[in-house]
Formats: C-alpha cells, structure tokens, sequence
C-alpha cells in the first residue's frame, strides 16, 4: 500500500533545510546538522535496501535465524 502525499524522510529533511537556509543563512550550524541528519537517512536507506537473494542467502546459512525454516536433513 502506498500513499502518494506521503514524503520520503530525504525529501522532507531537504525541505526543512530549504526553509532553514532561508530564514537563517547557508553557513550555520542548523544547516550543518541537517546535512549531518541528512547523511544519516541516506546511509540507512541504503542499508534497507539490501537485495532478497543476499537475505536469502543469510537465512539459508544461518537457518536459526528463521524460526519457520524447515530443519536440515544430513
């Protein structure tokens, strides 16, 4: 399910730091921290979209992980 007038946190943190450089300067230390925040958001949207294959892959290795795998035969 999806909602289109939902923003993403990327482009909401943007906006805010659109708003902020306008009422307070570019070279502040608000801005600063949302570049900061900003890093922060895009380093664990990256980490979220770690591939199903990898996911997989981690649970067939370590099937206690996954409390529903089906046990190994030997």
């Amino acid at each position: 399910m999806s909602f289109p007038n939902q923003t993403s946190l990327k482009s909401a943190i943007a906006e805010l730091k659109e708003v902020v450089i306008r009422l307070h300067g570019a070279d502040t230390e608000p801005v600063r921290l949302l570049g900061q925040i900003e890093s922060c958001a895009s380093e664990i949207e990256t980490r979220a979209n770690v591939p199903m294959v990898v996911a997989a892959q981690t649970l067939i290795v370590n099937p206690i992980v996954n409390p529903l795998a089906p046990p190994l035969s030997l």
